[in-house]
């Protein structure tokens, strides 16, 4: 489950140029958090 979120983020967002590690971490971690958010509020 882990892999494939991380694919979908970096498909969504394009990112698949070189980021920085810890960059790329946060922001899926703030992306995951708004996907848990939203599948709460159905």
């Amino acid at each position: 489950m882990y892999k494939k979120s991380m694919y979908l983020f970096v498909e969504h967002y394009e990112m698949e140029e070189v980021i920085q590690e810890e960059t790329l971490m946060r922001a899926f971690q703030r992306w995951r958090k708004l996907v848990r958010e939203n599948k709460n509020s159905y």
